[in-house]
Protein backbone atom coordinates (compact mmCIF):
# COMPACT_ATOMS: atom_id res chain seq x y z
CA UNK A 1 0.00 0.00 0.00
CA UNK A 2 1.47 3.27 -0.89
CA UNK A 3 1.02 6.43 1.24
CA UNK A 4 -2.24 7.86 -0.64
CA UNK A 5 -3.94 4.29 -0.42
CA UNK A 6 -3.12 4.92 3.04
CA UNK A 7 -4.44 8.15 3.42
CA UNK A 8 -6.89 7.33 1.77
CA UNK A 9 -8.06 4.52 3.66
CA UNK A 10 -7.21 5.92 7.21
CA UNK A 11 -9.61 8.83 5.82
CA UNK A 12 -12.24 6.05 5.17
CA UNK A 13 -12.21 4.59 8.55
CA UNK A 14 -12.30 7.97 10.51
CA UNK A 15 -15.41 8.81 8.43
CA UNK A 16 -17.00 5.41 8.90
CA UNK A 17 -16.49 5.83 12.26
CA UNK A 18 -17.99 9.03 12.57
CA UNK A 19 -21.08 7.79 10.84
CA UNK A 20 -21.20 4.47 12.61
CA UNK A 21 -19.82 4.79 16.66
CA UNK A 22 -22.05 2.30 17.77
CA UNK A 23 -20.14 -0.20 15.53
CA UNK A 24 -17.76 -0.54 17.99
CA UNK A 25 -18.82 -1.54 21.73
CA UNK A 26 -16.32 -2.71 24.16
CA UNK A 27 -18.32 -4.53 27.27
CA UNK A 28 -17.49 -4.07 30.68
CA UNK A 29 -16.19 -7.16 32.78
CA UNK A 30 -16.60 -7.86 36.44
CA UNK A 31 -14.03 -10.38 37.23
CA UNK A 32 -10.71 -8.80 37.78
CA UNK A 33 -8.68 -11.26 35.13
CA UNK A 34 -10.59 -9.93 32.44
CA UNK A 35 -9.94 -6.25 33.35
CA UNK A 36 -7.41 -6.09 30.80
CA UNK A 37 -9.19 -7.64 27.99
CA UNK A 38 -10.68 -5.60 25.23
CA UNK A 39 -13.10 -7.60 22.76
CA UNK A 40 -15.09 -6.23 20.25
CA UNK A 41 -18.85 -6.89 20.46
CA UNK A 42 -19.87 -5.70 17.13
CA UNK A 43 -17.89 -4.59 14.45
CA UNK A 44 -18.81 -2.98 11.16
CA UNK A 45 -16.37 -2.92 7.97
CA UNK A 46 -16.30 -1.79 4.50
CA UNK A 47 -15.63 -3.33 1.61
CA UNK A 48 -15.79 -2.92 -2.23
CA UNK A 49 -16.17 -6.55 -2.63
CA UNK A 50 -19.40 -8.38 -3.64
CA UNK A 51 -21.41 -9.75 -0.68
CA UNK A 52 -21.63 -12.83 -1.97
CA UNK A 53 -18.05 -13.38 -2.37
CA UNK A 54 -18.01 -12.42 1.34
CA UNK A 55 -21.15 -14.68 1.73
CA UNK A 56 -19.26 -17.73 0.96
CA UNK A 57 -16.18 -17.07 2.37
CA UNK A 58 -17.95 -16.43 5.97
CA UNK A 59 -20.81 -18.67 5.70
CA UNK A 60 -20.23 -21.42 3.44
CA UNK A 61 -15.86 -21.63 4.09
CA UNK A 62 -15.75 -20.91 7.96
CA UNK A 63 -19.50 -21.63 8.99
CA UNK A 64 -20.36 -18.91 10.32
CA UNK A 65 -23.75 -17.86 10.86
CA UNK A 66 -25.83 -15.12 8.88
CA UNK A 67 -27.50 -12.82 11.34
CA UNK A 68 -28.92 -10.08 9.13
CA UNK A 69 -28.48 -9.79 5.35
CA UNK A 70 -29.53 -7.03 3.54
CA UNK A 71 -28.71 -5.30 -0.04
CA UNK A 72 -26.16 -3.62 1.20
CA UNK A 73 -24.45 -5.04 3.90
CA UNK A 74 -24.02 -8.64 5.76
CA UNK A 75 -23.63 -9.56 9.22
CA UNK A 76 -22.01 -12.94 10.87
CA UNK A 77 -21.95 -14.42 14.07
CA UNK A 78 -18.72 -14.70 15.08
CA UNK A 79 -18.32 -16.47 19.21
CA UNK A 80 -20.47 -13.36 21.19
CA UNK A 81 -19.05 -10.87 18.72
CA UNK A 82 -20.79 -9.59 15.34
CA UNK A 83 -18.82 -8.38 12.07
CA UNK A 84 -20.94 -6.81 9.63
CA UNK A 85 -20.10 -5.66 6.64
CA UNK A 86 -21.33 -2.88 4.14
CA UNK A 87 -20.67 -2.62 0.69
CA UNK A 88 -19.27 0.88 -0.56
CA UNK A 89 -19.02 1.72 -4.22
CA UNK A 90 -15.51 1.82 -6.17
CA UNK A 91 -14.82 5.62 -4.99
CA UNK A 92 -14.20 4.37 -1.61
CA UNK A 93 -11.27 2.37 -2.95
CA UNK A 94 -11.25 -0.48 -1.71
CA UNK A 95 -10.50 -1.46 1.67
CA UNK A 96 -9.06 -4.14 3.49
CA UNK A 97 -8.58 -5.43 7.04
CA UNK A 98 -6.43 -7.70 8.68
CA UNK A 99 -8.07 -9.36 11.49
CA UNK A 100 -7.50 -12.62 13.79
CA UNK A 101 -9.83 -14.61 16.09
CA UNK A 102 -8.41 -15.88 19.38
CA UNK A 103 -8.33 -19.46 19.93
CA UNK A 104 -7.18 -20.98 23.39
CA UNK A 105 -3.84 -22.38 23.08
CA UNK A 106 -4.88 -25.53 24.30
CA UNK A 107 -7.23 -25.75 21.16
CA UNK A 108 -4.80 -24.41 18.74
CA UNK A 109 -4.48 -27.88 17.03
CA UNK A 110 -8.14 -28.79 17.35
CA UNK A 111 -8.92 -25.56 15.17
CA UNK A 112 -5.67 -26.33 12.73
CA UNK A 113 -7.66 -29.99 12.17
CA UNK A 114 -10.68 -27.87 11.68
CA UNK A 115 -9.23 -24.97 9.71
CA UNK A 116 -7.40 -27.56 7.05
CA UNK A 117 -11.16 -29.19 6.02
CA UNK A 118 -12.29 -25.91 4.94
CA UNK A 119 -8.80 -23.74 3.43
CA UNK A 120 -4.67 -24.56 2.74
CA UNK A 121 -2.74 -22.64 5.63
CA UNK A 122 0.06 -20.91 4.91
CA UNK A 123 3.06 -22.76 5.73
CA UNK A 124 5.20 -20.94 8.32
CA UNK A 125 8.73 -19.76 7.12
CA UNK A 126 11.42 -22.37 9.89
CA UNK A 127 12.84 -19.13 12.14
CA UNK A 128 8.91 -18.54 13.04
CA UNK A 129 8.44 -22.49 13.92
CA UNK A 130 8.28 -24.55 16.97
CA UNK A 131 9.40 -28.19 16.87
CA UNK A 132 6.58 -29.38 18.85
CA UNK A 133 3.97 -28.17 16.57
CA UNK A 134 3.32 -28.40 12.34
CA UNK A 135 5.17 -26.62 10.34
CA UNK A 136 1.96 -24.48 9.03
CA UNK A 137 1.57 -23.20 13.14
CA UNK A 138 3.49 -20.07 13.84
CA UNK A 139 5.58 -19.76 16.98
CA UNK A 140 5.47 -15.87 18.27
CA UNK A 141 7.93 -16.52 21.21
CA UNK A 142 7.67 -13.22 23.03
CA UNK A 143 4.40 -13.56 23.28
CA UNK A 144 4.47 -17.49 23.97
CA UNK A 145 1.41 -17.80 21.22
CA UNK A 146 0.98 -20.09 18.31
CA UNK A 147 -1.69 -19.25 15.36
CA UNK A 148 -2.61 -20.52 12.24
CA UNK A 149 -3.21 -18.78 8.80
CA UNK A 150 -5.30 -19.54 6.13
CA UNK A 151 -4.87 -18.98 2.44
CA UNK A 152 -7.58 -16.77 1.51
CA UNK A 153 -6.87 -16.68 -2.33
CA UNK A 154 -7.33 -19.82 -2.15
CA UNK A 155 -11.20 -19.45 -2.13
CA UNK A 156 -11.64 -16.86 -4.58
CA UNK A 157 -8.83 -14.35 -6.18
CA UNK A 158 -8.94 -10.89 -4.75
CA UNK A 159 -10.83 -10.75 -1.99
CA UNK A 160 -11.15 -7.18 -0.57
CA UNK A 161 -13.18 -6.55 2.88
Amino acid sequence: MNRKEFIQSASMGALFLALYPESFIFPEYSSSENKSACLIGNIKLLTSTALERIKVFYAEKLGFPILNEYVNEITFGAGTSTITFVKVNSSFGSPWYHFAFNIPENKILEARTWQLKRSKLIQTPKNKRDPGFPNDIRHFKHWNAHSIVLWINSFYKGIHC
